[in-house]
């Protein structure tokens, strides 16, 4: 039994959903978000890719805020970890 992060593939199903809309809102990328949030793009690469064993919920927060504020309100913490048997 594990936590994984989710990060990267909920990034991919909001592409998808808001390239299938006519007025598309930009859905920032690991690197943009890295940027906003104030953590190396590296660090946050090895978090979307499960490639480090703990997560500091502050981040996990700084990264639901900015998702929220670039128009994807619906964002929570259920889209970003995902507990596996």
């Amino acid at each position: 039994m594990d936590i994984i992060v989710t990060l990267k593939s909920y990034l991919n199903e909001l592409k998808e959903v808001e390239s299938a809309k006519d007025t598309p809102k930009p859905v920032p990328t690991v690197t943009e978000l890295a940027k906003t949030i104030g953590i190396h793009q590296s660090s946050l690469s090895k978090i979307a890719n499960n490639r480090i064993g703990k997560v500091d919920r502050r981040l996990l927060a700084a990264i639901i805020h900015h998702l929220r504020a670039a128009g994807f309100e619906e964002t929570d913490v259920s889209d970003l970890l995902r507990y596996v048997d």
